[in-house]
């Protein structure tokens, strides 16, 4: 009897402080986004280097989210194309941006 007490106790607290993992985890993520979230904000705000700033806050982003790249279109409305115009890489991969140009695009802004 008294082990199978025991048992449940302990099944209780591994649950309970499972939860607690998680939860702590999750504010622990959401802390995270929040300081991306400023880092990116301020770094536009008196900038010098359009380029520099979205290329840093897009590998913040891409960090953030353990994300190998992250690309930057920006998208033509007069015909519809796209191209790559910013990017950055987790390892040495070198940029698209060059073989990025006049994608088509399935995308319109026109309403």
């Amino acid at each position: 009897m008294k082990t199978e007490i025991e048992s449940r106790a302990r099944a209780i607290l591994e649950t309970e402080l499972n939860e607690r993992k998680l939860a702590a985890e999750a504010i622990q993520r959401r802390l995270e986004f929040e300081e991306i979230i400023a880092k990116v904000s301020s770094r536009f705000v008196g900038m010098s280097d359009l380029d520099k700033a979205i290329n840093d806050s897009l590998g913040d982003i891409g960090r953030l989210s353990h994300a190998s790249r992250v690309y930057l279109f920006l998208l033509h409305s007069e015909n519809n194309v796209m191209e790559n115009t910013n990017d950055w890489y987790a390892d040495v991969a070198s940029s698209q941006i060059p073989n990025l140009k006049r994608i088509p695009s399935i995308c319109s802004l026109s309403g």
